[in-house]
This record gives structure tokens, sequence and C-alpha cells, in this order.
């Protein structure tokens, strides 16, 4: 999904956006359900906000 990096609010960063909030909530919900432990969504969690800012690609500076 590369592709849509600074490609702005088209198709493509929209279905990226989704896919990421898609999972986060799934990620919440193991957590709650104590299928994982609080270190391990944590390291998870770091993961998917790496993955957000690689996909969102940098912003020019003013």
């Amino acid at each position: 999904m590369r592709a849509s990096a600074g490609v702005g609010r088209n198709g493509a960063d929209v279905r990226v956006r989704e896919y990421i909030e898609a999972e986060r909530a799934e990620l919440q919900a193991m957590l709650r359900r104590g299928d994982i432990n609080d270190h391990t969504a944590r390291k998870l969690f770091t993961e998917i906000t790496f993955t957000e800012a690689i996909l969102k690609g940098r912003e020019p500076r003013d």
C-alpha cells in the first residue's frame, strides 16, 4: 500500500486509514478478552503506529 503515501485523500489513502483503524480496534478487543498481555499490546500498537507513519509519508514544512 506504499503507493498511497503522499497522495492525499484519495480512495487508497482512505482504505489504508480504515485498515489501520480496524487493526487498532481488533488489538484493543484482543487485549480486553485477555488474548494478549499488556506488553504484547504495546509492541503491536507501536508497530501499527510505525506503519501508519510510513504510509502517511512526509509532509512539507512551512
